[in-house]
């Protein structure tokens, strides 16, 4: 369970740090014109209100942790968590302006223009409105997939060294 910690820890800091090297390198060529397209773009699609969920995740793990640490301080970790979520979602430009650089880093402003066209259609109107529910049954899906994998990848894993002679 290590192991798979630490590879994905790897695995996200080779992300974040591509995605940072990226856009630093590409910080300069990016004019305003260009983000505020970007930024269009992102505040278009942003039906699943992903931060905001984000939040609320932390705040909720935040919570129950302090909760089992001090269940007689249940109400006031509560109503404090309510006020730091609230301060966090008040927040949200910062992140969606990240999110814009790097969209503007990877579409020129005409490839942005034509994507907004699209979101800006009957089509692209129900697929925004679509995406939350389809994101979720996605990550159901991903999720069956990864448990199912995780059995049958470690199976033959097994079955593999058992071949080459190493026993666990």
């Amino acid at each position: 369970m290590r192991i798979r910690a630490l590879l994905r820890g790897l695995f996200a800091a080779a992300l974040v740090a591509g995605a940072i090297g990226a856009a630093a390198v590409a910080q300069d060529e990016i004019s305003p014109d260009h983000l505020a397209l970007a930024r269009k773009y992102v505040d278009m699609t942003d039906s699943a209100k992903i931060f905001e969920q984000a939040v609320v995740r932390t705040g909720i793990a935040a919570t129950k942790t302090l909760i089992s640490q001090s269940p007689d301080l249940a109400d006031p970790v509560t109503q404090t968590a309510i006020e730091v979520m609230r301060e966090y979602t008040q927040q949200k430009d910062a992140l969606f302006n990240q999110f814009a650089r790097i969209y503007a880093i990877h579409f020129t402003p005409e490839e942005l223009n034509q994507i907004i066209a699209f979101y800006e259609t009957e089509v692209g109107q129900r697929l925004l409105r679509q995406l939350p529910s389809i994101n979720n049954e996605l990550g159901l899906a991903l999720r069956v997939y990864e448990t199912n994998l995780s059995g049958e990848f470690m199976s033959r894993l097994r079955a593999r060294l058992g071949q080459a002679g190493y026993v666990f």
